[in-house]
């Protein structure tokens, strides 16, 4: 299993350092797939796999 952790952090002007806003989402890969994705409201994202266990078709 492969943990991706993504940070993206916007700033209230350039090399002002003063961070406005943070983004983080987290992906979890197995065998070459997504396995899993927090988004950055901590909700769990629909992957592939969560799509065909429920009998959805891919998109």
């Amino acid at each position: 299993m492969i943990f991706a952790f993504r940070k993206e952090s916007r700033y209230h002007q350039p090399l002002s350092g003063k961070v406005i806003n943070t983004k983080e989402n987290r992906f979890y890969f197995s065998n070459d797939k997504l396995i899993k994705w927090i988004r950055e409201s901590g909700t769990h994202a629909a992957t592939d796999s969560t799509r065909s266990r429920k009998g959805r078709a891919n998109t």
